[in-house]
């Protein structure tokens, strides 16, 4: 009897911390919420980021989501609209193209050194392209940091995130990694949406991914073009990438979104000209459905 009412005690007590944890968290989310509101800055980030690693483990892992969310939502606020890019620029110097990072321990002012600080410590790193240096959010410390306080679907995105954040699949207007690179990502981010479609705190970003890669699948980019600007015609290494693609994995979005892509230029012969206003219109047009259907089958 003794050993009945030991157990029922802390039935009684898990449940009482439980529940006391979700009334906890809704408190935790409501005293973030001003937190990223407003103008970011450094300084207010530095706060932000402070309250997030004291309170996201108390939360519980669906508000601890929201929380990590809200506060990403605000790095990229300060990155799109709030960021004081004369002051970034002042990093530049101290820039190292062997290492690929800023050389920190070189800043002199205490201007730099505040900003780094800053925003190092808001999860931010930094990257350098045409002669500039950036902040870019660290997912990977994301990730370290928040894992366990966090969904299974967001700690899943974050990792789609992560790989893009440290081997970008783009600069400077180029493809950076090959078609069959660019494929693997895509098919990743494909099979997350399946598993994960649900999830509508996560879904809006990881159908944006899926549709840019199919985007960049179909386009290529500026300074790497999917057709020749002088011969017009298709890449033969996306071509090849794209049938073997095909071949290996015939029941998925991204596969019969290249089946039918591969029709169109079999329609065309491969080649296109980019200066004939019909064959461009025809071309862009056919991608820009094909993106939007692809982006309709990944959720069925």
């Amino acid at each position: 009897m003794k050993k009945l009412g030991l157990i029922g005690a802390l039935l009684l007590l898990v449940l009482a911390i439980v529940m006391g944890c979700g009334a906890d968290g809704e408190k935790i989310k409501s005293d973030f919420k001003p937190l990223v509101t407003g103008a970011a800055t450094p300084e207010s980030i530095l706060i932000a980021v402070d309250y997030l690693d004291k309170n996201i483990g108390k939360a519980g892992k669906d508000i601890g989501s929201q929380m990590l969310v809200a506060y990403e939502d605000y790095l990229i606020q300060y990155l799109n609209s709030d960021a004081d890019w004369t002051a970034i620029g002042e990093l530049y110097p101290y820039w190292n193209t062997d290492t690929g990072k800023l050389d920190s321990e070189k800043l002199t002012t205490e201007e730099t050194k505040a900003l780094y600080n800053n925003l190092t410590k808001g999860d931010f790193k930094f990257a350098s392209s045409e002669g500039m240096v950036y902040p870019v959010i660290d997912y990977k410390v994301f990730l370290e940091k928040y894992s366990k306080s966090i969904t299974e679907s967001l700690s899943g995105l974050y990792s789609i995130k992560e790989l893009e954040s440290d081997k970008p699949m783009a600069a400077d207007a180029a493809l950076m990694i090959s078609y069959s690179e660019l494929l693997g990502r895509a098919y990743a981010t494909e099979q997350y949406i399946k598993q994960y479609k649900d999830d509508p705190l996560t879904l809006p970003d990881a159908k944006f991914i899926y549709q840019n890669y199919i985007n960049t699948l179909l386009l290529g980019m500026n300074n790497t073009p999917i057709f020749d600007y002088e011969t017009h015609l298709f890449s033969q290494d996306a071509k090849k990438a794209y049938e073997k693609f095909v071949s290996a994995n015939p029941n998925t979005t991204t596969s019969w979104m290249l089946g039918e892509y591969l029709k169109y230029l079999g329609s065309v012969n491969f080649t296109m000209d980019y200066s004939n206003a019909s064959q461009s219109k025809d071309f862009f047009d056919t991608c820009t459905w094909l993106v939007s259907e692809a982006g309709k089958k990944v959720l069925e």
